[in-house]
């Protein structure tokens, strides 16, 4: 085989099994079958050349030029018939294909003229290396048709390309300018491929034959295409760009490097030493190859924010943004951020954020800009248009009927360009509507993109807010749940603590009513009355400083003073309950804000709380120990008494909860909350026999919520 038929081979191959692949992706489609034909004319392109190349025989040598004709010809006829259904089908009375016969009858005609009138003398044979030498030297009638069938194939040609120019510029649908982009730069590739090499060619004199790369030429319409029908995102066209020109300028400066540096640094050295400098020059090319991918990936910065500087900043942007959405847990603040973000990077002119509501059958607006709040979409509606796709889509792509006309005519009405779904582990929860841009600019594929992304990172985010929000739901509901427990309990112990003194009382009351009582019995029920209503009233009293405290008063105090004031008030009772009392205080603690009656009230019920634990001993030691620990000061209060019963010790907060037999159960209950008023904690460590220690800290900076005006 000729080596000058090695490109069109390699072209036949890939034509065939990409028309194969493409027919094969829907083999009822329309512009799956004409890809067919269209490359099939590349292919018979291809094998003409072939043909030729290799011909042997006169008879041979004319059957591949006429396949090259076939392929030629055809081409530009099935690549107009092409555009007019790809990327979607023109219907005007004035098309040409509103007659198909006429449309194909012509180019047929002037085809088979040509055909015939062709022919090939023995003498051409030798110059088919070069394909077009063999169209030289036929009849002057062959010239004639030939170049008026030239006119003819040229024109079905331009009609292709402006069915694919004005499809650009009137369609609004994202995907179809794309996959025409594709159509259109492919073939600008290919034009300027072939005007480049054969200018080279002719000015370096390298001796190629003329088209000796046209088969290859053929791969890259057929890839274009095929892209275009199939996978309109396989290849992204700025990227192909990017790398042509990267790898182009990188391949250059390392060129440039070779032969100024280290080519002339090699030879040098050779010459010095008058050996052959190989070895050197192939450690120079090493370092040269491992420097260069610093440098690739500088270049690539570079020319990103030389060539695309509007993919720069909306990668930036969306870094910037992604920080923005780690760090947000609350779902109304999270979609303010979305909304904000969108209007400020790409300016509609109408922008909703639609959510599920409770009922869950239609999706409302939770914010907007520029949107009036009683837009409503049918959510059954939105997961039928979103079924089966990830990412953004148009509205122009979507399906109209008359079950959801009312939704359509809103989205009308607003002139609404895109729907953005914002899915939670694949459950579609709303969707982002996006008006036409405010700028003029149309939706390009990099902003589909760019929200692509964005919702993906929105839809983790938004996951992210909905458990922190249920999470937040479940506590609430819980700490609800507590409260009640809380009242039912604080409830029953009231009960409690007030039917023994309204047992006693009416028992009293009922005795003085027979009248069978002398003037002393009478005398002493009185008083059982006056006693009991006493302790109600007591009772009541401590119970309302419980449920409502007063509110702290905060003022500047020396801690040491109030609690030497506290426990001297208190001495007369420990001397009588035979307790001795040790203060271990440190030096000096420095004066803070407090309240000084509360810290009072606190220290009193847990001393007089020690002395009771101490009164069945013989005798006793509270120890009250007062130390500063760095933002804090804590005081503890040890006593030698019986101790707390490990069974209780859960329970010796709770209100009402209480072993004496005339407690209330009120007075840690309301330690307890008093410290928690403070910012401060209460804990304690006890054992049966051995006593019971309670540790109070208290914060040396009072909680910003108890301070009062007069500080």
């Amino acid at each position: 085989m000729n080596i000058y038929s090695l490109p069109a081979t390699i072209a036949l191959a890939v034509n065939i099994a990409l028309s194969l692949a493409v027919f094969s992706n829907a083999p009822k489609r329309a512009a799956n079958r004409l890809f067919v034909l269209l490359v099939s004319s590349m292919a018979i392109w291809n094998v003409g050349e072939i043909l030729m190349i290799n011909a042997r025989t006169r008879g041979g040598a004319l059957l591949g030029a006429r396949l090259v004709l076939v392929g030629i010809f055809m081409f530009p006829v099935f690549f107009s018939h092409f555009t007019f259904v790809f990327p979607r089908r023109i219907s005007s009375r004035w098309s040409l294909l509103t007659y198909p016969v006429l449309f194909y009858a012509l180019p047929g005609a002037m085809l088979t003229f040509v055909l015939l009138t062709l022919q090939m003398k023995a003498g051409q044979i030798r110059f088919l290396n070069d394909v077009f030498l063999a169209f030289y030297g036929q009849t002057v009638g062959f010239y004639a048709i030939y170049l008026t069938a030239i006119g003819v194939f040229l024109s079905y040609g331009v009609s292709g390309i402006v069915n694919l120019i004005v499809a650009l510029k009137t369609t609004s649908i994202i995907k179809e300018k794309l996959q025409i982009r594709y159509l259109i730069f492919g073939m600008a590739l290919v034009v300027l491929l072939g005007v480049v090499v054969d200018v080279l060619n002719f000015l370096l004199r390298l001796g190629y034959p003329s088209f000796f790369l046209t088969g290859l030429y053929t791969i890259i319409l057929s890839i274009f295409f095929s892209v275009a029908i199939i996978k309109y995102r396989l290849l992204d066209i700025e990227v192909i760009i990017r790398r042509s020109i990267l790898f182009s300028a990188l391949s250059v400066l390392i060129l440039t490097i070779y032969i100024l540096v280290i080519k002339h640094l090699s030879d040098w050295l050779g010459a010095s030493t008058q050996r052959e400098s190989i070895v050197v020059e192939s450690l120079f090319v090493l370092i040269l190859v491992i420097l260069s991918r610093p440098l690739k990936d500088h270049t690539e910065r570079l020319l990103d924010r030389v060539f695309f500087p509007k993919r720069v900043a909306s990668q930036k942007r969306m870094l910037e943004f992604s920080k923005t959405l780690a760090h947000s847990v609350d779902l109304d603040g999270l979609l303010e951020q979305l909304v904000t973000f969108v209007e400020e990077t790409f300016v509609p002119s109408r922008i909703a954020l639609l959510f599920r509501n409770e009922a869950g059958e239609r999706c409302t607006v939770r914010c907007a800009r520029h949107m009036e709040e009683n837009v409503s979409l049918y959510r059954p509606l939105l997961e039928h248009w979103f079924a089966g796709k990830e990412d953004v889509i148009q509205i122009e792509n979507l399906d109209r009927n008359a079950d959801n006309e009312t939704d359509w005519r809103v989205l009308e009405r607003l002139n609404i360009s895109l729907l953005v779904p914002l899915r939670v582990q694949d459950v579609l929860w709303g969707c982002l509507i996006l008006g036409k841009r405010r700028n003029g600019t149309t939706w390009e594929v990099q902003d589909i993109d760019f929200l692509n992304t964005l919702v993906n990172q929105m839809d983790v985010a938004i996951s992210r807010a909905l458990i922190y929000e249920e999470e937040q739901r479940q506590e609430r509901q819980m700490l609800q749940t507590e409260k009640l427990a809380a009242l039912g309990t604080l409830s029953a112990g009231m009960a409690h603590e007030i039917r023994n003194p309204l047992n006693i009382i009416s028992g009293s009351a009922e005795t003085l009513k027979n009248g069978r009582l002398n003037r002393e019995e009478q005398k002493e029920m009185l008083t059982f009355i006056m006693d009991e209503t006493e302790r109600l009233n007591e009772i009541i009293t401590r119970f309302l400083d419980f449920a409502r405290p007063r509110t702290p008063e905060i003022r500047r105090c020396d801690v040491l003073s109030l609690v030497d004031e506290t426990l001297q008030m208190l001495s007369e009772r420990a001397k009588k309950a035979n307790v001795a009392v040790v203060k271990k205080y440190t030096k000096r603690i420095s004066p803070f804000d407090l309240d000084p009656e509360q810290l009072k009230q606190i220290l009193i019920n847990l001393v007089l709380n020690a002395l009771e634990a101490m009164g069945e001993t013989e005798a006793g030691t509270l120890t009250v120990k007062v130390v500063p620990k760095e933002d804090d000061v804590v005081i503890s209060i040890k006593d030698t008494g019986v101790g707390i019963p490990k069974e209780i010790q859960s329970k010796i907060f709770d209100p009402f909860f209480t072993t004496k037999e005339k407690g209330t159960g009120l007075g840690l209950s309301m330690t307890h909350r008093m410290v928690d008023g403070m910012g401060g904690a209460l804990s304690f460590v006890s054992a049966s026999g051995k006593g019971t220690t309670f540790t109070l800290t208290i914060p040396k900076f009072a909680p910003e919520s108890h301070l009062t005006s007069d500080l």
